[in-house]
């Protein structure tokens, strides 16, 4: 593609530079050089997705959102699986979700490798489990995967294990960010989505199907993540030194959405995989 390679900053943390590089067969970007030691990278007080309290506005935000879309995804974990299933949210982060799905009564897990993560999920009353290896003993109705996949530097061996735990006609849940979007051709190097180097891969719509086709899964559905443009927007504005980036941010995320509806390419977009049954 002409838009890459690219050269990209870690404009969050290290502020060294980086290059997606395009894999023409699998439809995707990689980081590159990806760091040998990932976990200098993640500055884990300050990782939002990491935290239970609000502080200052966005972080405020993002907490209002973050409780309306947790509501949103059990809604979806309740459309496609039986709620006396087992299911399993790879890449827990602090817990909320396993958390909320337990209060609901659900057999819900959660895997997080951060140890910063997993005793932030102490708070409420959760265990979340450090590796795939703890759960190689369950078997999951539905697996999610809330924008994980993208950190993952070894993510076909992950996709694998996953694919083993999950039950025949299963689902598997990807949020992924789509570097195919507006916003992402928009803002170019600065796009805050590409984050890197904590996202090892950067995926596409066809990335997914290739993907899904490669390990037997049917692509039921794929649909936007609407609020994702607005916070990923907002992200970028600060990348580009941007004097009022929440308020550019908003009207950019709205922007993106406009054209995510009409090319079919939003900012974030989730996937919902299935796993075929055996043939007898």
């Amino acid at each position: 593609m002409s838009r890459f390679p690219l050269k990209v900053k870690d404009f969050s943390c290290s502020l060294e530079d980086f290059s997606l590089e395009y894999d023409a067969h699998y439809k995707l970007l990689s980081t590159t050089p990806f760091p040998s030691n990932i976990e200098k990278y993640y500055p884990q007080e300050e990782y939002i997705s990491h935290q239970n309290e609000a502080k200052g506005l966005v972080s405020s935000v993002y907490q209002i959102v973050k409780n309306y879309t947790s509501s949103r995804k059990i809604k979806l974990f309740q459309k496609l699986v039986n709620s006396s299933s087992s299911v399993l949210d790879y890449g827990a982060g602090n817990g909320f979700l396993v958390s909320k799905l337990i209060m609901k009564n659900w057999s819900a897990f959660g895997v997080e490798p951060s140890s910063f993560a997993r005793k932030q999920a102490e708070q409420f009353n959760i265990k979340l489990y450090s590796s795939l290896e703890e759960l190689s003993n369950q078997k999951f109705s539905a697996i999610s995967l809330w924008h994980v996949l993208e950190h993952i530097p070894n993510y076909k061996e992950v996709l694998t294990q996953l694919t083993a735990l999950l039950e025949e006609e299963g689902y598997l849940i990807l949020a992924l960010p789509n570097y195919n979007s507006w916003d992402a051709t928009y803002y170019n190097s600065f796009w805050a989505a590409y984050d890197v180097p904590r996202h090892a891969y950067h995926f596409s719509k066809e990335s997914i199907h290739i993907l899904a086709q490669e390990f037997n899964f049917k692509v039921r559905k794929i649909q936007p993540m609407l609020f994702d443009s607005f916070y990923v927007s907002y992200l970028s504005e600060k990348n580009k030194g941007s004097k009022i980036p929440f308020i550019k941010g908003i009207f950019i995320g709205f922007l993106s959405n406009a054209v995510g509806f009409l090319k079919k390419e939003h900012s974030s977009q989730l996937y919902i995989l299935q796993k075929p049954k055996k043939v007898k």
